[in-house]
């Protein structure tokens, strides 16, 4: 078991997010999503994504990085909800881990670090959308999340399923 460290993002870990962000969507999605799209994903890109996510971080959202010898090996972003039509105030926007260091705790950490956050403003309850072919979706309902709607987004010009999944209570 490795040593993990679990702290807010700051400005300096876009690259190191964006990284983790790319390599999870190709190791989670091959096969799901089409291979020309994965491929396209550029670290470069989700780098500007993440510096101007972080830089508007604030009262009301945040990211958390895990690192493991300093190095980030996942990340948790969330906040107050920005779709209000699922009856629900707060959001888990991102979740990912390197595959290396699934079913070591690190996920459930990265999770828990969010939902105290949200404890912390005043937020009881959230959702988040996951594909519904993700591997890693039922984890979700392990930690207590209930499915619920789903829709149809289109992903490299595939029709893919997502479902939201809610928290009643966190």
């Amino acid at each position: 078991m490795h040593d993990f460290v679990i702290r807010e993002a700051q400005f300096s870990d876009a690259e190191g997010i964006a990284s983790v962000h790319v390599s999870s969507w190709q190791e989670t999605y091959k096969g799901i999503v089409p291979d020309s799209y994965l491929s396209s994903l550029s670290v470069v890109a989700r780098q500007g994504m993440w510096e101007s996510a972080i830089a508007r971080n604030s009262s009301r959202h945040k990211t958390f990085v895990a690192t493991v010898a300093g190095e980030i090996i996942g990340f948790v972003s969330g906040g107050e909800a920005r779709e209000t039509e699922h009856g629900k105030k707060g959001e888990l926007a991102a979740l990912y881990l390197l595959k290396a260091y699934h079913g070591r705790g690190i996920g459930r950490s990265l999770f828990e670090a969010l939902t105290d956050f949200l404890k912390s403003i005043g937020i009881d309850d959230m959702y988040l959308w996951v594909l519904d072919d993700n591997p890693t979706k039922n984890i979700y309902e392990a930690w207590g999340g209930n499915p619920g709607k789903d829709i149809v987004d289109d992903i490299g010009g595939v029709q893919l399923k997502e479902v939201l999944i809610a928290w009643e209570q966190i």
